[in-house]
């Protein structure tokens, strides 16, 4: 049961952070498509996150699983037409979006008072 969890991290630095001397290499970002049960990476790939990137992942994908598969992704929206390119209708596909949000604290820390 394959997911795409995290479907990407930041690789290297940000376009805003990058220094002086790393402007050679682009905002890469590092997509892995998990086992949900075994957590074995079945692919992966270092890209933007654009299209073409999900689309050469779910082609890779793909071609390493076998059968009809069930895959939760989050909701980019490049990944629907990556997923039906690549798996057709042999798939039972699925987008969670979570919202999350900061709940504040009721609660006031005690600091302890330093001992001499």
């Amino acid at each position: 049961m394959p997911r795409q969890s995290p479907p990407y991290r930041n690789v290297g630095a940000g376009q805003r952070r990058r220094l002086s001397w790393y402007k050679s290499s682009g905002s890469g970002r590092r997509w892995v498509a998990l086992d949900a049960d075994s957590k074995m990476v079945l692919s992966w790939r270092i890209g933007p996150r654009d299209a073409e990137t999900a689309f050469d992942l779910m082609t890779d994908l793909a071609q390493r699983v076998k059968g009809r598969i069930q895959m939760t992704t989050d909701g980019y929206r490049a990944y629907f037409n990556a997923v039906e390119d690549a798996f057709g209708t042999e798939i039972d596909f699925a987008t969670r979006c979570t919202r999350s949000t900061r709940a504040r604290a009721t609660t006031k820390r005690a600091i302890a008072p330093r001992r001499s």
